[in-house]
């Protein structure tokens, strides 16, 4: 982050939390033990692919290259879109299932590796995401929490960015 130059903040959970471990139990208001603390990206990820974008030559970016097939040959990979490009290495950097569906390999990968591929779950792939924003933090006037864990039905995350003036819960279904 401090090599790209990148502002970041500490993601805030609290030490208190509500949780419904169960559709039939009352939502109860726990303590959590303390964490490790991760952190967010000012502005969000989109930051990230900006400014990687940004130090790359832009001769180097294709876009709309959707990937059909990656062929190995020799010691080089080929990759085919509507065109064929040429490298020593391929990196993919989209979600197990999606390149295990829908790019074809030659040679095809081992069997355990497109099993484990194809049943990788993508994050939040089957959840319906909603967002509201709030101009003020109400649940700090009741000294509640802002979040809930839920191990079924809606889970909402409330949020706020570092400089305080949107806040954000999106609810997960």
């Amino acid at each position: 982050m401090s090599e790209l130059d990148l502002k970041y903040f500490k993601q805030v959970i609290g030490d208190n939390v509500f949780c419904q471990p169960s559709p039939h139990s009352k939502v109860q208001l726990v303590q959590i033990p303390k964490q490790e603390t991760s952190f967010r990206i000012a502005g969000g990820t989109s930051c990230l692919i900006k400014t990687l974008f940004n130090k790359l030559d832009p001769a180097d970016i294709l876009f709309d290259q959707s990937v059909k097939e990656i062929k190995v040959i020799n010691h080089s990979v080929q990759v085919h879109t509507h065109k064929t490009f040429e490298a020593d290495t391929v990196v993919l950097a989209i979600p197990p299932k999606l390149w295990s569906k829908k790019i074809i390999f030659d040679p095809k990968p081992p069997a355990d590796l497109q099993s484990v591929a194809t049943q990788t779950q993508t994050w939040m792939e089957d959840s319906i995401k909603v967002a509201l924003t709030y101009e003020k933090p109400f649940w700090k006037e009741s000294d509640s929490s802002s979040t809930l864990f839920i191990n079924s039905g809606a889970i909402i995350f409330c949020s706020k960015n570092p400089w305080h003036y949107i806040l954000v819960t999106a609810i997960f279904i």
